[in-house]
């Protein structure tokens, strides 16, 4: 199974201190454990920082990327992210820098090439 970016730069943060927000705005702050592409990462001696201000501790956490929002990442990882930026600028990641041929001239903003619509140029 391929790794995608995301999952690659927490694998190179594990060991870490990392924040994450989930989507109900609580906030996990704790050292990242295992983050796998299976659909979860595990945080251990953790802070849980809830909306309405209380703080609470747990010695182990499980979250899955649906409930991830952000994650804040210690800045040895944000230096390595601009290292492999640099030192790719020359390599291309196919589909995410070119625009492909056979979507280059396509749409322009007029629907999605079903036609003129419903009714035009038909006569009754």
């Amino acid at each position: 199974m391929d790794v995608g970016v995301p999952t690659q730069l927490l694998q190179e943060a594990e060991g870490e201190i990392i924040s994450v927000e989930v989507m109900t705005g609580e906030e996990f702050r704790g050292k990242l454990i295992k983050a796998q592409n299976n659909n979860y990462c595990i945080l251990s001696d953790v802070t849980v920082t809830y909306k309405s201000g209380f703080v609470r501790s747990s010695v182990e956490t499980y979250l899955r990327w649906k409930q991830i929002r952000f994650i804040i990442l210690p800045e040895k990882i944000n230096k390595l992210l601009r290292e492999m930026a640099l030192s790719g600028a020359q390599e291309s990641i196919p589909g995410k820098t070119a625009i492909l041929p056979s979507k280059a001239a396509r749409g322009r903003g007029r629907g999605r090439g079903h036609g003129r619509g419903r009714g035009r140029g038909q006569c009754h």
